[in-house]
């Protein structure tokens, strides 16, 4: 999948949790992690098989190509999932679904022309169907159209303030940009829409640092951490933050900790003598 996509696609609860492939135990046991990896292909592969005959049976069943397209993307099955797609589409001309799966496979292939294309069939049936037009901001963003990208989340955000994907995409997005203080407004929107997502808090507390605003990055870093103790990067931001504020005891305490916490971190040596320097040590 090209960089940067998201998996926004709507799948049953038993998929997804057939997509997530189990983390090897602590104990490195190789022959276990081969057993989950061989458990959770028969469990595809059985999915796909039902699918399949149901869609044999009736070939206008959204649901069940949608769980074929599920396992053929955690698969990296692009071609397969792009063939797949298209059947979908031609079996539910006037499903909105439909061109919005045939158009994700076709970012997923790297199409992003002919993407834009069944994006815009599923907006015109169903104008106020957020996700397919927040995927065709991504698709203009693909081409570098960044003022139709943002036309497109804007409405998106529009149609539905909560739905947190658009923001996500709008604070990269103009970001990119340079228009950071707006940026400010989705990563605070999309942190707390995603109060369990450590890549959002993280990205957030990250840009606030950046912009010098450093008490609500203390903040956002330190729930951060919370969500991800190991995170070296959330510890380094959140000293930086707290030298920012001119808070220099904790922000001594942070850096040491730092240090001795990551030692093999490649910014270690740097905040030990950060440490140093603001408690006037040579």
């Amino acid at each position: 999948m090209p960089a940067g996509r998201s998996f926004t696609m709507t799948i049953p609860l038993l998929v997804i949790l057939f997509l997530t492939h189990p983390a090897s135990g602590q104990d490195g046991g190789s022959r276990h992690s081969r057993t989950a990896a061989d458990s959770l292909r028969m469990a595809q592969d059985s999915i796909v098989a039902a699918a399949n005959q149901a869609i044999a049976r009736d070939s206008a069943l959204i649901d069940e190509y949608q769980k074929i397209i599920a396992v053929l993307k955690g698969r990296r099955h692009y071609d397969e999932e792009l063939l797949l797609a298209e059947k979908m589409v031609a079996a539910n001309p006037a499903v909105p679904l439909a061109y919005y799966s045939y158009g994700d496979a076709q970012l997923d292939n790297i199409l992003p022309e002919q993407a834009i294309t069944s994006f815009s069939k599923a907006l015109l049936i169903q104008p106020t169907f957020v996700r397919a037009r927040v995927t065709l901001a991504e698709a203009y963003m693909m081409l570098k159209l960044y003022d139709t990208a943002l036309a497109h989340l804007d409405t998106a955000i529009m149609h539905n303030p909560r739905y947190a994907q658009a923001h996500v995409q709008r604070a990269t997005l103009l970001t990119q940009l340079g228009r950071e203080y707006e940026a400010l407004e989705n990563y605070r929107a999309a942190s707390e829409l995603l109060p369990d997502s450590f890549t959002q808090w993280l990205k957030f507390g990250r840009l606030l640092v950046r912009m010098n605003q450093y008490d609500e990055a203390i903040s956002t870093l330190e729930y951060a951490i919370t969500l991800n103790p190991e995170s070296s990067d959330a510890h380094y931001l959140h000293a930086q933050a707290l030298a920012g504020a001119g808070r220099n005891k904790e922000a001594i305490q942070a850096y040491n900790n730092f240090w001795m916490h990551f030692p093999r971190d490649h910014r270690a040596l740097e905040a030990e003598r950060i440490a140093r320097e603001m408690a006037g040590q040579p």
